[in-house]
């Protein structure tokens, strides 16, 4: 009954909860940063485990492969790519393994056709291994269905109407939201400032046809969140809703890429001042987005079997 009552007394007083509740969110949080240095790509890595880093590998390389202005690329992912699949020669057959093999491929064809040269070892290396069809890049059918939807960098050069934003911003607000508190929003940047200022911010967006993109951030707001165990919701929520929208920009012949917000939390902190976004808001992702173009090239971006996704526990 003495912990009951305590309990009860400590929830009725506002400034004791809330301390209690910050001590219990830094130990939560500080937990996850925990986890994240013991377990994080180069730490797999260590154990002998390079298959994460081999998707990113193989997908930097089909980024190279879909350029629209052809060039020599790739030269050190490429020998990247070759030094993990000679240290593990007896995981050829596995599925990350066998794709960066087919990268590898994929590579060499593209420099052979356009006459650009590669080191003469690794142009031996590569000859020599099995040919596996896989990694690469296609040219892009458009296809109003959910699978037909791929993440394209290159767009037509016009404006995206009013109503086919106004028909994806329907299935945003449609998506699953945490207790319907619908903490997400979305913002079309029109400025020309705000548009430059996210191309100098904003990671991985080599490839782009940045005259043609229309930027919309995806936010969540932290105020909706109520205790340590909802501290990835918001997170978790603009995925939902993100995903919806585009989609839905699929359905209208919109295509769109999703930019990670991976800055450093003082890049963070400036772009989101800048941009007049509230103080407990966060940005949780950047789509890149504008009418498909005719011709236009996708990576494979090849699936992973079933069989290594779904497991019954």
């Amino acid at each position: 009954m003495a912990d009951k009552s305590f309990h009860s007394s400590l929830k009725k007083n506002s400034f004791l909860r809330r301390r209690v509740k910050a001590i219990k969110n830094y130990k939560e949080f500080m937990g996850d940063a925990a986890d994240f240095n013991r377990y994080y790509i180069e730490k797999a890595e260590l154990k002998g485990d390079y298959s994460y880093r081999l998707m990113l590998l193989v997908h930097s390389v089909e980024k190279g492969l879909c350029s629209n202005k052809p060039r020599a690329f790739g030269k050190s992912k490429a020998k990247q790519i070759a030094e993990i699949l000679k240290s593990s020669p007896e995981k050829a057959e596995e599925f990350e393994y066998a794709l960066g093999i087919s990268a590898l491929k994929a590579w060499k064809a593209f420099h052979d056709e356009h006459g650009y040269d590669i080191p003469e070892d690794l142009y031996q290396y590569i000859n020599n291994l099995k040919t596996i069809d896989g990694a690469g890049c296609s040219l892009f059918k458009k296809e109003k269905s959910f699978f037909g939807r791929r993440s394209v960098r290159d767009f037509e050069n016009r404006e995206i109407s009013s109503e086919d934003i106004d028909y994806a911003l329907k299935f945003f607000q449609a998506a699953p939201t945490a207790c319907n508190r619908q903490m997400c929003s979305v913002y079309r940047v029109k400025s020309e400032e705000a548009k430059r200022l996210l191309i100098e911010k904003i990671m991985g967006i080599s490839g782009f046809n940045t005259e043609a993109v229309t930027f919309f951030l995806i936010t969540f707001d932290i105020a909706s969140l109520d205790y340590f165990g909802e501290r990835n919701q918001g997170y978790l929520n603009v995925g939902l809703t993100a995903m919806n929208f585009a989609n839905a920009l699929h359905q209208k012949g919109i295509g769109s890429c999703f930019l990670q917000w991976s800055n450093k939390r003082r890049d963070d902190k400036a772009v989101r001042e800048k941009l007049g976004l509230k103080k407990s808001e966060r940005i949780g992702v950047v789509i890149g987005a504008g009418y498909y173009k005719e011709n236009v090239k996708t990576p494979n971006s090849v699936r992973k079997p079933i069989l290594q996704i779904y497991k019954e526990i």
